[in-house]
């Protein structure tokens, strides 16, 4: 009916209402195919001097993970995978390694933040029989979570609502799953995972500005959350830890994954993170590029293009970042709270829209200078611009060569993110990156399609559908309970079929992922 509804209305405040509508709607019946947690609890200590200080989150058992995967995948052979329960923590950490890349600090004045106090989530496996940790060695993967504009929103805030929810009545407040899902399978199955909140959350949020496709940025959250990991909770819960660095996301988090990659191999990050790499990446639907196909697709739009939002956080985030002067000072205020933190993307969407003149094109929100360079830039002139020279820097295709796999996930169909951007990774880097492309019609059914695919391809299961052929690759180490026998041979087909139903929430859930 709401659908139906949405479909005769042409009004622009009634559209927006209905999305919100069928958002929430989808939202309160993700409880019947995430909710299975074993238990929720909120213990918070201090481990060292290094860590602020942890919150245990919740705790979900092997059989709750089982049932969530049961749940959105309709198959066994992921479900098969899933080892252990795991432990939710929410962790604060300072920066130690505040502007180790050069490169970008360099070239744009990126600030140095060392001593402010970032958060994170980091999800821990363990032995449901008994309850201790494993005794095998573990690899680190790292979450890079996609856009929100909430703070709620971030990874570790997600599960803050399973404090009050009854047992096996837990919905994590992450949007389209993408981080509960990766997490949770990742962990059960026999890693650590680690996933950054990002800057401007947290204590940060009133001294350091909200970042934003801004490769440093997820350089200081991510690497100094894996040196915390590695000196300080890791050991406090003995856990052992190698050092092969698995990276994976989707959308913002997609091209966050590649950046990662860039800035694991510079000299300053690379100095930081010692003998620890990156062995493999999975870029799912993130833009690649920002300095050619995004900001010639932006600049040529109106504000009837959907999701007009993103390319203005791009914008704001390097003005308040970087220090540039790009935004009439006119508009800053509609910037600043748009992107303060308390809207979703939906309300910030709804609130620019609504507030902003409509029928100008979406550049005249910018001064006459940057007018002036993106123009030239786009009509094929060279141009020195710091904003422009900005965004080559922030590219995850200049100034490196990949030392690990690349894998890229992306629809020609997404309407959000400019496939040709994404492409830009394997044209730039043939030998290094794998490209694999579901047949998709919007941005959430692409990204839908892509987790679909990484969480197979992480866990080395076939994946048998008609959306995507998936190659075959090295599968990852499963690990084995101690105290549990071998389990006994599925018998099931092994055919993969993503439900219909989890396709159109996950599209439904799009601004969120």
């Amino acid at each position: 009916l709401l659908l139906l509804l949405l479909c005769s209305c042409t009004c622009c405040c009634c559209i927006e209402l209905l999305k919100a509508i069928i958002m929430r709607f989808f939202l309160i019946s993700a409880v019947f195919f995430v909710g299975f947690v074993a238990q929720s609890q909120a213990q918070t200590s201090t481990t060292s001097s290094t860590l602020r200080d942890e919150t245990e989150v919740v705790t979900y058992s092997k059989e709750s993970i089982q049932a969530v995967m049961q749940s959105a995948f309709v198959e066994h052979s992921l479900t098969k995978k899933v080892t252990y329960g795991v432990k939710v923590y929410r962790v604060h950490y300072p920066v130690i390694y505040g502007r180790e890349g050069a490169a970008v600090a360099s070239q744009t004045g990126f600030p140095s933040l060392t001593g402010v106090t970032l958060s994170g989530l980091i999800a821990v496996p363990f032995n449901t029989t008994g309850g201790s940790v494993p005794s095998e060695t573990l690899s680190s993967y790292i979450h890079c979570h996609g856009t929100t504009y909430k703070t709620d929103y971030f990874p570790s805030f997600g599960f803050d609502n399973c404090l009050s929810k009854p047992k096996g009545f837990c919905v994590p407040h992450d949007g389209a799953l993408s981080t509960t899902l990766t997490a949770l399978f990742e962990a059960a199955s026999g890693k650590i995972v680690i996933a950054y909140d990002g800057l401007g959350t947290v204590s940060s949020k009133n001294s350091f500005p909200k970042s934003y496709l801004l490769g440093e940025a997820y350089a200081v959250a991510a690497f100094n959350l894996f040196e915390h990991l590695r000196s300080t909770f890791a050991p406090s819960k003995g856990l052992t830890i190698n050092n092969d660095i698995y990276i994976g996301g989707f959308s913002e988090g997609g091209y966050a994954a590649a950046i990662l990659g860039k800035h694991s191999v510079q000299t300053g990050w690379k100095t930081a993170l010692g003998d620890a790499k990156v062995v493999r990446i999975f870029a799912g639907n993130g833009p690649a590029e920002l300095h050619d196909h995004m900001i010639s697709d932006f600049w040529g739009s109106t504000y009837q293009k959907l999701s007009v939002t993103y390319p203005m956080f791009l914008v704001y985030a390097y003005q308040e970042i970087l220090g540039f002067n790009l935004i009439e000072p006119a508009y800053k205020s509609v910037f600043d709270q748009a992107f303060s933190g308390e809207l979703d993307t939906y309300e910030s969407e709804f609130f620019v829209r609504s507030t902003l003149n409509q029928s100008l094109p979406l550049k005249r929100i910018f001064t006459a200078a940057t007018i002036q360079s993106i123009d030239a830039h786009v009509n094929g002139t060279a141009v020195s611009f710091d904003f422009l020279d900005a965004l080559k820097d922030n590219s995850a295709v200049v100034d490196w060569t990949p030392t690990m796999p690349i894998i890229s996930c992306y629809g020609e169909g997404d309407d959000i993110v400019v496939y040709q951007s994404v492409a830009r990774l394997k044209e730039t880097f043939p030998d290094a990156v794998q490209e694999i492309k579901p047949e998709c019609d919007s941005h959430g059914t692409c990204v839908a399609a892509c987790i679909k695919v990484g969480l197979h391809i992480s866990s080395g299961t076939p994946l048998q559908s008609p959306i995507v052929d998936v190659p075959t690759l090295p599968p990852t180490t499963t690990l084995t309970e101690t105290t549990q026998t071998t389990p006994t041979k599925d018998s099931s087909s092994g055919a993969y079929m993503l439900h219909p139903g989890l396709i159109a929430f996950f599209a439904m859930l799009a601004n969120f992922v």
